[in-house]
């Protein structure tokens, strides 16, 4: 899609009425701070699993045993907590795509992230 933001004058020719993303990264600082406050907000947590959570740094509060018990986890489940797929080898790393869906937005596309 960066290329499309780069090029729009071939948006003519390419009649797209939008696209779509899957589980996307939109920008890693946004992403990585909102996740608890958005759980909080859509009563995914409750205000003492959000007040817990809260109090721990992101990268480490998932080990924790005090947000464990919040979460109501059994002891024992998993011996250790870890984000998924840090084997992945990536040739880009992309920190923010927001002015990418501001560009393409600015061309009427219309964006299902889901």
């Amino acid at each position: 899609m960066q290329w499309v933001v780069e090029n729009p004058q071939y948006l003519k020719f390419l009649k797209l009425d939008g696209y779509l993303v899957g589980s996307p990264n939109t920008d890693d600082f946004i992403d990585q701070n909102s996740k608890v406050e958005f759980a909080h907000r859509t009563a995914l947590i409750s205000d003492i699993t959000y007040n817990v959570i809260s109090n721990f740094n992101y990268d480490t509060w998932e080990n924790d045993e005090a947000v464990q018990d919040a979460l109501h986890i059994h002891k024992g489940t998993v011996n250790k907590w870890s984000r998924c797929n840090l084997t992945m080898s990536y040739t880009i790393d992309q920190p923010s795509v927001v002015q990418v869906h501001q560009n393409l937005t600015n061309y009427n596309l219309r964006l299902l992230v889901y």
